[in-house]
């Protein structure tokens, strides 16, 4: 059963992450799966946050696939030893992060009245054609 609902999410929020020497694979497995959700906290070092609403649906962007999302809470500013690192964090709602088979930009632009142009693309919910087929599609591909 697909845990995300269209009534409840708000709109769509890609979250690019730069690629590192790991895998698509080994990012999704010691990431999303192991370290995440333990947290749930996303720290990213983006200059400006990001402006994230409660029960906004966060698509995670590595090597130009989407791999993982989550419902997002809001972004805060990072204070502490970890702003040396990350500028901003996301929080996450809890027991909502999800991997899945990972999902070309073609097979998302299906989904998408739009072309998406920035890296952190904002996505307005009237702006994805039918928002369920793509919330089932996401639960088809885990």
């Amino acid at each position: 059963m697909n845990q995300y609902k269209p009534k409840y999410i708000n709109n769509i929020r890609i979250i690019p992450m730069e690629p590192d020497e790991e895998t698509i694979e080994e990012i999704q497995i010691e990431y999303f799966e192991d370290r995440l959700p333990n947290d749930e906290i996303f720290y990213f070092c983006f200059g400006k946050g990001i402006n994230i609403e409660e029960d906004d649906l966060l698509l995670f962007q590595y090597s130009n696939h989407i791999v993982a999302s989550a419902i997002g809470i809001k972004c805060n500013k990072t204070y502490g030893e970890l702003s040396k690192l990350f500028k901003h964090h996301i929080i996450l709602k809890n027991n909502s992060i999800k991997t899945f088979k990972p999902i070309t930009q073609d097979e998302l632009n299906i989904y998408i009245k739009r072309t998406l142009r920035n890296p952190s693309h904002f996505i307005k919910k009237n702006e994805v054609n039918n928002l369920a087929k793509f919330l089932d599609r996401l639960e088809e591909k885990r």
